[in-house]
């Protein structure tokens, strides 16, 4: 520890105002990764609540043995102008995870089509 700290008292102002620079950039870079939902056209979501549905036991053609799983989902918008309004939605995805995944709260979720007439709520 004494090593780091007598490293930094022999640094010159130019060098500990370059790292705080530095360290400055990252922090907001990462603010603004979290945050940018603003600059996409398509809507945003962040998924509010989900519940399990349905589980459907299968076999595919090759007799592998999956589930699938019904999930519906209320999720918030993040961008657009229906901002800060809940949508309900449905999500298939199965055990083996091969085309699809299962939501989770707290995820963020990009749509290509909302039926924006009876799934948004005030």
């Amino acid at each position: 520890m004494n090593v780091i700290v007598n490293k930094f008292k022999k640094m010159g102002y130019k060098h500990v105002s370059l790292y705080a620079v530095i360290a400055l950039c990252f922090v907001l870079s990462v603010f603004f990764v979290h945050h940018n939902y603003s600059f996409y056209e398509r809507p945003i979501a962040k998924v509010i609540k989900t519940n399990l549905e349905n589980t459907t036991e299968l076999n595919d053609m090759y007799q592998n043995e999956d589930r699938l799983f019904t999930q519906s989902i209320i999720a918030e918008l993040q961008n657009g102008e229906e901002k800060g309004k809940l949508i309900h939605l449905k999500n298939e995805y199965s055990s083996s995870g091969a085309f699809d995944q299962e939501y989770r709260i707290e995820m963020i979720y990009l749509f290509r089509l909302i039926r924006r007439q009876k799934e948004i709520q005030s």
